[in-house]
């Protein structure tokens, strides 16, 4: 909820509306206001709107020094600030910043340029030149320059929006605006929206700004950790639609059902089921045994081991950036603080995926499966992290895994995709599959060379758990236990003409 502290001038509308969350200005906020009042354009072309916490003193003072708009929200968060000045704001175009950065005094001047310039733009970013004051701050311009620098030029898709972004108003709405409740990685999010509405979004580098980077660990800290708790509450969310992919997925992610403890003892059920019979060959035993091991810690302790262990290494990796930042070069410096956000990352990924029960086993609706499941979607368990070929996103099945799959009542055909990685034919290879721990009989299997398909006599709608185990694929230079390279499972919904062959089928119901 906001007030306005300040009317509007009675004037024209402004072309730019220039919005200033003054949250987290870090000693800067005044150079960044002195800064918006000396532009070398002429005042009716722009407006200032300032979006301040409720408890912010320091009003009055800005006031004093020039004509604004204040605007009030219950909020602490930067991106829900800027959110408030949107709304408020009067101008066709905006311009997100921040309060600890502050423009060159022609900065609206060259975006005037870049709007006359590029039409075809519906928005763009600046120039952000690092101000450093100590080896931290150095650290981290560096890290973070080198994403926003690889952002902008390799992907052409910046994600770092508000440091110096400029959008056409209409843009910025019909993508939605930043959204609530996911603190700074709702500007990755707006940049997504853009992306997928077909908006093109520049980067104009005369127009430069100066970005403050404090070196302070606990702001850095406090950053990141907002960051990705809006991350996983994204992909943990209604914004989130899994077959899009407009955004990366991160693996702790994905690969979250690897820890749920009810579906990892479906899987180890299933790997102690594939020792028997051994048959004349005991050289599978170790493989055997190794695939059971994997599985017994999950299925006791749930993701409990994985997340104390992510924390521990969040430790020790600041533990060595202190040692780096009392001792070290700049160059060891910069790689320590690198490897120290990486595991903070890690750690809270899992940390907030474990707070939000993400471990736990999602209902599967009819409707998610009615053209099949794509792998960002697959309810899996016992899965490496999305992967690419030919263009085609798959992933790695371990070589005992599991996936819950709805499906209808009656004669019905499942089919799972793979890419052509592994020969499927290999009779070496020793695929078993099961339907709710029940082994599945070879009548019902046919194998192809891309496509294993699985009939099934299903006696009331369900979800059914659907796993196999198998012997590793040996890649050359991968250590995993490689099982199945699965693109798709593909649900075929409408009930299967009985045949002689559908005569031996078993039925399956829990």
């Amino acid at each position: 909820m906001s007030t306005n502290h300040a009317d509007h001038p009675i004037s024209a509308k402004p072309q730019i509306s220039v919005i200033i969350p003054l949250e987290h200005h870090r000693g800067q906020w005044e150079r960044c206001w002195q800064s918006w009042n000396t532009q070398t354009v002429d005042k009716s072309v722009y407006e200032i709107i300032l979006v301040v916490t409720a408890d912010f003193q320091e009003h009055t003072l800005l006031n004093e020094r020039s004509a604004a708009c204040l605007e009030f929200s219950s909020s602490s968060n930067d991106t829900d600030l800027c959110a408030v000045g949107a709304i408020k704001a009067r101008g066709r175009y905006l311009l997100f910043t921040e309060a600890h950065c502050w423009p060159e005094p022609d900065v609206l001047k060259h975006c005037l340029e870049a709007i006359n310039v590029h039409p075809d733009w519906a928005g763009f970013s600046c120039l952000s030149l690092p101000i450093t004051h100590n080896r931290l701050s150095k650290a981290s311009a560096n890290m973070y320059l080198a994403d926003i620098e690889h952002a902008v030029q390799v992907r052409s898709r910046p994600k770092n929006l508000y440091q110096c972004f400029v959008t056409r108003r209409e843009a910025y709405e019909h993508c939605g605006g930043f959204k609530s409740g996911l603190g700074h990685f709702a500007e990755w999010v707006l940049a997504a929206s853009y992306f997928q509405r077909g908006y093109k979004i520049g980067y104009f580098p005369k127009a430069k700004f100066h970005h403050y980077y404090s070196g302070s660990i606990s702001e850095i800290r406090a950053f990141t950790l907002n960051f990705v708790t809006g991350e996983m509450r994204y992909f943990g969310g209604d914004h989130h639609k899994p077959n899009e992919c407009l955004l990366e997925i991160p693996p702790e992610w994905i690969c979250r059902r690897n820890f749920d403890r009810n579906t990892a003892r479906a899987v180890l059920h299933i790997a102690v089921k594939s020792l028997y019979p051994l048959g004349k060959s005991y050289r599978r035993l170790p493989r055997s045994i190794m695939r059971i091991g994997r599985w017994i810690l999950p299925a006791i302790f749930g993701d409990r081991i994985v997340r104390i262990s992510a924390a521990a290494a969040a430790v020790y990796a600041r533990i060595t950036l202190l040692l780096a930042h009392a001792a070290g070069s700049q160059k060891r410096l910069n790689d320590q603080f690198r490897k120290y956000i990486a595991a903070l990352i890690r750690a809270q990924r899992l940390t907030v995926i474990g707070s939000q029960g993400g471990m736990g086993r999602d209902a599967i609706q009819p409707s998610h499966v009615g053209s099949g499941l794509d792998v960002p979607t697959l309810n899996a368990t016992g899965f490496y992290p999305l992967e690419q070929f030919q263009g085609s996103q798959f992933r790695w099945s371990e070589t005992a895994a599991a996936v819950h799959v709805f499906v209808p009542a009656g004669l019905r055909r499942i089919r799972i995709d793979c890419i052509p990685a592994r020969d499927l034919f290999d009779a070496k290879a020793d695929f078993r599959f099961f339907v709710d721990g029940v082994r599945i009989p070879s009548s019902q299997l046919s194998i192809e060379t891309d496509r294993i398909s699985i009939e099934l006599n299903i006696t009331r709608p369900q979800i059914i758990t659907l796993g196999w185990t198998c012997r590793p694929f040996l890649a050359l230079a991968d250590p995993r236990q490689l099982g199945l390279p699965i693109k798709r499972i593909d649900l075929n919904n409408d009930p299967v003409t009985s045949d002689d062959s559908f005569k031996r089928v078993a039925a399956f119901a829990s």
